[in-house]
């Protein structure tokens, strides 16, 4: 899911900028168009240039998206048996990723509207 709201992100990125409503500093239009890089790094690079894009900075700390990704590897590629069990603090820093991801959505939804509010642009579907 969260690979996927990110694409989405990057989308509209790409889109605003295409259609003048957004302009990008520097390489930013790259660093998007960048093929399958490692999600934690397509997090930064998406949230990095929404939060310069929008003029307003998102902060982007990765550690917990980190750390659940270390609980999905460590299941998924068991190296022993130990390995393939969960316990709370397992779930725990799991929810704690999808707030994490939450809140940073919410960021983005938020510089957006806010963009959008202040230079008076519209998206149509």
């Amino acid at each position: 899911m969260i690979e996927a709201v990110v694409e989405q992100h990057r989308i509209l990125l790409l889109g605003l900028s295409e259609n003048g409503i957004i302009t990008f500093e520097g390489g930013a239009a790259k660093i998007l168009n960048k093929k399958q890089e490692a999600l934690v790094q397509r997090i930064k690079d998406v949230y990095g240039v929404a939060g310069r894009a929008f003029d307003q900075p998102i902060e982007v700390s990765c550690e917990p998206i980190e750390d659940a990704k270390g609980i999905r590897n460590r299941l998924t590629h068991p190296k022993s048996f130990q390995d393939c069990g969960v316990d709370i603090l397992d779930f725990d820093k799991v929810r704690e990723a999808e707030k994490w991801f939450e809140e940073l959505n919410n960021s983005f939804v938020a510089a957006a509207r806010e963009h959008q509010k202040t230079r008076d642009w519209n998206v149509e579907s």
